[in-house]
């Protein structure tokens, strides 16, 4: 029997994937089976070659004297590595900076290169593109009241899980709503019954109160405007009144007695008329940080009966400003309110420590709540 002239413990070339290069203990089996006489014929098939790259491998051997892979030809790089450290300490220094101001600088620098691979160079190096994250605008001062609210009430987190939450929010038919996407021939690009046709505004819109707590939730209650107000919008008596309708059928009903009450701090909530409304009912709210949705589950509750509202009757967007379909709107918005799952609640009341501690690690700037 002859023996192969593969040694015992070399790497099995078999399992080399298409176009990558042989290791150097394959190249050393190689020429040591050249060595010994082996046909390359032979010598090709055990390593899963072609005969080419038997010669070609001997040929190295004996030009470069090296098992070694050489340096590939190519078009060389036009970024070296302190232009490509420049690039990287612009966009640190400038996170916002526009692709064109990018380029101008770097073109300043002597250096003039496509997009295409100004993009290359910025993903080697770990950094993306992304649209920055919305959230409402912090100072310091507000940063250091959200961290030092945390950090207060860190001990009594518990009851905080079962405090009441409030807030107002509004509720429009956007009447851009609707899907961009439209199924047509190519040739009806501008047909009126394929064009998504955009408003300046709504139509109709409510402001609406609402209280969650861990297992329940108040009446959606659709706040009233001041007629008396200089504005004639939203004052603390519209906040009153919501109050009588929402809040406290909820604590004589036993559900949400005995709980801490939460509200952020507008203006309304902090006049001097809904302050003494809330004491005269021995309600104390909690000294609430400025500038902090991300710290109330209700915001989420919010968006979600807002989802509720279009998926349930999607024609919502087209309701008119006339006396029945304002009705109706608000029989949908109610309807979507009561969909809302008590256990979707729950889950949220449930993530107020994790809300909490991220703040707290972020020394009261943004997290991902």
């Amino acid at each position: 029997m002859a023996l192969n002239s593969r040694a015992f413990g070399t790497e099995i070339t078999g399992n080399r994937g298409p176009n990558q290069e042989l290791s150097k203990e394959a190249r050393s089996s190689i020429v040591s089976a050249v060595l010994a006489g082996t046909p390359k014929a032979e010598i090709a098939h055990d390593h899963h070659v072609h005969r080419n790259t038997i010669t070609r491998t001997l040929e190295r051997v004996q030009h470069h004297h090296t098992l070694d892979s050489l340096p590939r030809s190519g078009c060389p790089t036009k970024f070296s590595a302190a232009d490509k450290r420049k690039v990287i300490r612009y966009i640190r220094q400038d996170p916002k900076i526009k692709w064109k101001s990018l380029r101008r600088l770097i073109r300043q620098d002597g250096v003039n290169i496509s997009f295409s691979t100004l993009q290359r160079v910025i993903q080697a190096s770990g950094l993306g593109h992304w649209r920055s994250t919305e959230r409402p605008k912090l100072s310091e001062y507000r940063a250091r009241r959200r961290y030092a609210h945390c950090r207060a009430w860190r001990p009594r987190e518990q009851e905080l899980v079962d405090a009441i939450y409030t807030d107002e929010c509004s509720i429009q038919n956007d009447p851009n709503k609707g899907s961009g996407w439209v199924f047509r021939f190519g040739h009806e690009k501008f047909n009126r019954q394929f064009v998504n046709q955009t408003q300046q505004a709504a139509t109709l819109s409510f402001m609406v109160w609402a209280a969650i707590w861990k297992g329940g939730k108040s009446e959606l209650i659709f706040m009233e405007r001041d007629e008396d107000s200089p504005r004639q919008g939203y004052s603390s008596f519209s906040y009153i009144w919501a109050l009588e309708e929402g809040l406290l059928p909820a604590l004589n009903s036993g559900g949400a007695e005995g709980r801490l009450f939460q509200q952020d701090g507008a203006s309304i909530h902090r006049s001097r008329d809904s302050l003494g409304y809330l004491e005269s009912h021995g309600i104390e709210p909690i000294d609430w940080p400025p500038y902090s949705p991300d710290l109330n589950p209700i915001e989420h509750v919010w968006k979600r009966l807002k989802e509720l509202v279009y998926q349930m009757h999607p024609e919502f967007q087209d309701l008119k400003e006339n006396e029945a379909d304002k009705e109706l709107a608000k029989a949908w918005i109610k309807e979507a309110w009561d969909a809302i799952d008590p256990d979707f609640i729950g889950d949220l009341l449930d993530s107020i420590p994790r809300r909490r501690l991220a703040v707290r690690r972020a020394r009261g700037w943004y997290t991902k709540y």
